[in-house]
């Protein structure tokens, strides 16, 4: 079968219907908003691919160039880009594995072209494709993978039956939240969003060592699909926040933070807050809510097994898929810890 690859930086014009009538719930980290968001808040240069075998589209992608930056001073940490692609390709069901090799080939051609520090990867898992194993092939073509997951709530059953299917301690921290008089507000414009919001995530990032972005209009949405933000309060008091994505019909939590005071108060500001994300998400008319990445075989006792515990309460269906890596710079040369040193 012969194959054919187009190569845009710029997306055409039936880009996001041609994923949304391909795949039912395709992510918006394979849209064009995705893209025109991180043209808008750092230097990334999007890779509009598409795969032609015998003359009919069967496949396409989106792949970012992105970079390191030091979020206080808004430069690069280094020169050298990395290249990602997030939930892709959508693809035809009939589909066979040549598709899959083509881009493989063509995300490592964009990568060596721009001299990138390495490749990183995660399969569509909304698509199920039975003619291959991307796994397999993926560690075919030089790819180190690793076993990742997600939980999806299904939000098409009544809020009461939601509420019923979530843990007995999820239910007890939310009841307690209501008790402790722990609320949860909506920002509702972009000026609460920098003010409020944006302020909350940088102090809480702050006290655990992290750094978190500043505010930025492409970050705030008013329609339905899009960006929107909460913050949890006791009496006037923010303990902590957390931000919400919703496209194609699924929603997806970004941007968390809680304060240290509202855990040693222990507040459950997690719990509430994520439990608003459940309702908010399907009065935003999202079919199901995915609770992003958790590490299936976490080691005893480290953040990923608090990570999967906590998020294995809210009563989603689990899926599992590979999550990938292609190193260009050898991890036995210089540069290679070079690059790590300026990254940590």
């Amino acid at each position: 079968m012969s194959i054919k690859i187009e190569c845009t930086n710029e997306a055409p014009l039936d880009w996001d219907s041609w994923n949304r009538s391909t795949v039912a719930n395709s992510s918006y980290y394979q849209s064009s908003s995705w893209a025109n968001m991180l043209k808008k808040t750092e230097e990334s240069k999007p890779y509009y691919v598409r795969i032609y075998q015998n003359g009919f589209l069967n496949a396409q992608v989106l792949i970012m160039k992105r970079f390191y930056y030091n979020l206080f001073t808004g430069k690069k940490k280094i020169i050298f880009p990395y290249i990602e692609c997030l939930f892709g390709p959508i693809c035809k069901e009939q589909v066979d594995s040549s598709v899959y090799v083509a881009f493989l080939k063509m995300i490592k051609k964009i990568a060596y072209r721009n001299m990138a520090t390495y490749i990183q990867y995660i399969p569509c898992y909304m698509q199920k494709l039975s003619r291959f194993d991307k796994t397999a092939v993926l560690m075919d073509n030089g790819f180190v993978t690793k076993k990742w997951g997600t939980f999806l709530v299904d939000l098409a059953p009544d809020e009461e039956l939601i509420f019923k299917e979530i843990s007995p301690k999820a239910r007890n921290k939310v009841r307690k939240a209501g008790k402790m008089g722990v609320s949860v507000r909506r920002m509702e414009t972009y000026e609460e969003f920098a003010n409020i919001f944006i302020p909350t995530l940088q102090a809480a990032k702050k006290e655990q060592g992290f750094v978190a972005y500043p505010a930025h209009e492409a970050l705030w949405s008013d329609s339905k699909e899009g960006c929107h933000y909460y913050v949890a309060y006791a009496d006037d008091t923010p303990l902590g926040c957390i931000g919400l994505i919703v496209y194609n019909g699924v929603s997806r939590e970004i941007s968390s933070g809680i304060l240290g005071f509202s855990v040693q108060k222990k507040y459950p500001a997690q719990d509430i807050l994520h439990w608003t994300l459940i309702t908010e998400s399907k009065r935003l008319g999202a079919k199901y809510y995915d609770l992003a990445g958790v590490n299936p075989s976490p080691e005893e006792k480290s953040k990923d097994a608090s990570i999967l515990s906590f998020k294995k309460k809210w009563g989603g269906s689990y899926l599992e898929y590979p999550m990938a890596k292609f190193d260009l710079i050898p991890k036995k040369d210089k540069l290679a810890k070079i690059v790590a040193k300026l990254l940590s």
